[in-house]
């Protein structure tokens, strides 16, 4: 990788080539999306990471100073391809098609590339100019925008294991993307359907003020009716106001269990959770989702090993 310092004055212009190629294989994702044989989600996805996700890896290291408008104006490309591998229709909230598809934001993706590349540098490099001037900056070094980015993002991890040692390469998954997760749960004494609402909600308030308290809070829940339709749904609440942006309901494959119901909507929480800043509550009403998560002898659930 080679990262020229200092010389970074047309953004707007990478990011408007970028664009473009991206947009003209688009139309080559939607074509084999629409094609008359027609493929399976699975196969759309790789074709999008090979042919058009790889164009902005590619880049990684050069997008970490992208301005917030900037990087929002590449992340409707990856959501218009994720409109197209699903064929959902515009109403669709995008959160919904990320979490069935499994794909990162860009934003994560961009760090994650980003960090691998620049520690593969520092690694590299024989003279020790880009390393000094990353980890021990000096004069104008200090104020230069691209090098700052570079030091915040490998703030985030432990920089000195991965220096030095070409087989250790920093995870693909970032750890930003790999927060600490406490499950705690206790037994009701008593049965929900035996005791009124009221009662209920106390002793709901009663546990959840015993909890570390988060700014953001996500409710899940599941269901299963009685014609076998499922699915879940997610409420995100920031500072005790609900966030229609971070809420989203999700269709089950009928006649399914409600504990997988629940654990879809537990799920679906910890892919917002992964963009909510600081520490997150997800909050679940199922016993049996809570134990099977635990437990030991779960791992052949898919639901619970992507949990």
């Amino acid at each position: 990788m080679v990262v020229i310092v200092g010389q970074c004055n047309h953004r707007n212009d990478e990011v408007t080539k970028l664009k473009l190629k991206c947009q003209s294989r688009l139309a080559l994702l939607r074509k084999v999306a629409r094609g008359s044989v027609g493929s399976s989600v699975p196969v759309l996805r790789t074709l999008y990471i090979s042919v058009i996700r790889s164009i902005i890896d590619y880049s990684a290291s050069n997008l970490i100073t992208l301005s917030r408008q900037k990087r929002q104006s590449l992340e409707v490309l990856q959501n218009e391809a994720m409109r197209i591998i699903s064929e959902c229709l515009r109403t669709a909230k995008i959160e919904t098609i990320r979490h069935e598809i499994g794909l990162p934001t860009l934003a994560q993706r961009i760090k994650a590339v980003a960090t691998n590349q620049i520690v593969k540098s520092l690694n590299t490099a024989d003279d020790g100019i880009f390393k000094q001037a990353v980890m021990n900056p000096k004069g104008k070094d200090k104020c230069n925008k691209w090098l700052n980015s570079a030091r915040e993002l490998l703030s985030t991890i432990n920089v000195s294991d991965y220096l030095d040692n070409n087989q250790y390469v920093v995870p693909e998954l970032p750890p930003w993307d790999f927060p600490e997760i406490n499950v705690s749960f206790s037994d009701l004494t008593y049965r929900k359907s035996d005791v009124p609402i009221e009662m209920l909600r106390q002793d709901f308030l009663r546990r959840f003020s015993a909890l570390p308290q988060s700014a953001s809070v996500l409710y899940t829940d599941g269901y299963l009716q009685g014609n076998g339709r499922a699915g879940a749904g997610v409420a995100l609440y920031q500072d005790g106001i609900l966030q229609e942006s971070g809420s989203l309901a999700i269709r089950a494959s009928n006649h399914c269990s409600t504990t997988q119901t629940e654990l879809l909507g537990i799920s679906a929480a910890l892919t917002i959770a992964k963009s909510e800043l600081g520490g997150v509550t997800i909050v679940s009403d199922s016993m049996s989702a809570l134990q099977s998560i635990v437990s030991e002898s779960s791992g052949s659930n898919k639901l619970v090993n992507r949990i």
